[in-house]
């Protein structure tokens, strides 16, 4: 498995820094790849530019289903400039009383991108593990579109009172993509954390990972600081053999 980082995690720098200065800093730390979410008014192929000259890939892109309905010619012409092959579908809000009509949404355009070359994924949060007749919304989503893959989000998956690692292992055959993050109750509020600084079973996680393409590492709201929490997350995972 190789390693990337979400690039919302930066989102604070991002808007001081130049990509370039982030990219080569996130390099710096070791990371192989970045996965976007948003980009930034960067033309594609100066953007590919940088990400070659700093020695990074794109490994993902997180596109919210409105950008795909407002531009979707964009978004794949854009992804194929930069030879990124994994479009991630970053949220929805789907629930119970609605889950039909985003299923149907959903469908439309895994047919497509599928049919183009790209592999679709959904990135969960915690709403997505609310029941539907007795089944979990996502294992529902899961079944209901068979072309879409998982990128199982470990910490919105554990706040959600469920067992990343048993979820990991369920769908193993649908993820090539995983997005590593700690948890942490500080003063009895859950809040995220970097990676070996939490409460989540990272080594059996780490370990049932390696035959996945990518671990992203991400951070919703970083505490220490964006480039330090990775830097953290990137020395924990040196020290587990993973990076």
């Amino acid at each position: 498995m190789k390693t990337a980082v979400q690039l919302y995690t930066l989102r604070d720098i991002l808007k001081k820094e130049t990509m370039r200065d982030i990219l080569r800093q996130i390099a710096k730390l070791g990371y192989a790849g970045v996965e976007f979410a948003g980009f930034y008014g960067i033309e594609a192929e100066d953007m590919k530019a940088i990400l070659e000259e700093c020695s990074l890939v794109v490994c993902a892109s997180h596109t919210p289903l409105e950008k795909l309905e407002e531009d979707f010619s964009t978004v794949v012409e854009y992804n194929r400039a930069l030879g990124n092959p994994h479009i991630v579908i970053p949220w929805t809000n789907i629930n119970p009383d609605n889950y039909d009509s985003v299923v149907v949404k959903i469908q439309q355009f895994v047919k497509i991108l599928d049919a183009l070359g790209f592999t679709v994924h959904y990135h969960n949060h915690a709403h997505e593990f609310v029941k539907k007749n007795g089944k979990f919304l996502l294992d529902c989503l899961l079944e209901d579109v068979p072309q879409l893959w998982l990128e199982l989000d470990i910490h919105w998956a554990f706040r959600a009172g469920v067992d990343p690692l048993d979820y990991m292992k369920k769908h193993a055959s649908k993820m090539k993509l995983i997005h590593l993050k700690d948890l942490k109750t500080i003063e009895g509020i859950v809040d995220f954390a970097p990676l070996g600084e939490g409460e989540l079973a990272l080594g059996d996680i780490l370990k049932e990972c390696a035959l996945m393409e990518w671990g992203i590492v991400e951070n919703d709201a970083p505490r220490k600081g964006s480039l330090k929490d990775i830097s953290i997350s990137a020395s924990y995972l040196k020290e587990k053999g993973v990076m």
